[in-house]
């Protein structure tokens, strides 16, 4: 029972992260008609986005984002996990390795009817078994952040902290803008929760 639980929170932790809106900012209007020109579309920080996309490893498996679904290496293979919430076009699909279940991942050019031409755009992990940039859930701490990365770009309300490029989302349950890796702490200040997000910043 207790794997289960577990297993649901991992699922709602992504969830988490793929549906939350941005929220005080502007008038509805002006949050309706967000155009393709972002608030940030550079970043001069320590952390390198393009090595860390490279270096995603899920239970001793190496995963680069983004992928297309059909091109995962060998070894690889998925199903959809259906979430009617999200906008039109993004999913959420389960992974699995050699027939062993290993990370849900956030989805954009999703399609029900060419699920395998979705593209995984978002990992979110929080199992020590796992790393992002060799920065390991529930073994790193803040300040070892901190050494790697220095200053985060944003620290947000609810205690993530931020390094990358940073749009945030066009809507709730839409795709979030960002090319950026996100930390969660505990009350220890261990590492419990990293997000690594690589989207299409032209769209």
């Amino acid at each position: 029972m207790r794997i289960k639980v577990k297993k649901s929170m991992k699922l709602l932790l992504l969830l988490a992260v793929l549906a939350v809106g941005v929220a005080g900012c502007g008038t509805k209007e002006e949050k309706e008609n967000i155009s393709t020109k972002y608030e940030n579309t550079e970043y001069d920080g320590l952390f390198d986005i393009e090595a860390a996309r490279k270096d995603i490893w899920i239970d001793g498996q190496l995963l680069e984002i983004p992928v297309v679904l059909k091109d995962l290496p060998t070894g690889w293979t998925y199903e959809d996990y259906n979430a009617e919430y999200l906008d039109q076009g993004h999913g959420i699909a389960v992974l699995y390795y050699e027939g062993k279940k290993m990370v849900e991942v956030g989805l954009e050019n999703y399609d029900a009817k060419h699920f395998d031409e979705s593209i995984v755009y978002n990992v979110t992990i929080d199992d020590s078994h796992c790393n992002i940039a060799d920065v390991v859930p529930n073994v790193t701490t803040k300040q070892e952040i901190y050494e790697k990365y220095g200053e985060p770009v944003k620290v947000s309300e609810f205690g993530s902290y931020y390094y990358g490029i940073v749009n945030g989302h066009k809507t709730l349950g839409g795709r979030s803008n960002n090319q950026s890796i996100i930390f969660k702490f505990n009350e220890d200040d261990v590492v419990r929760e990293i997000s690594f997000t690589y989207a299409d910043l032209t769209k």
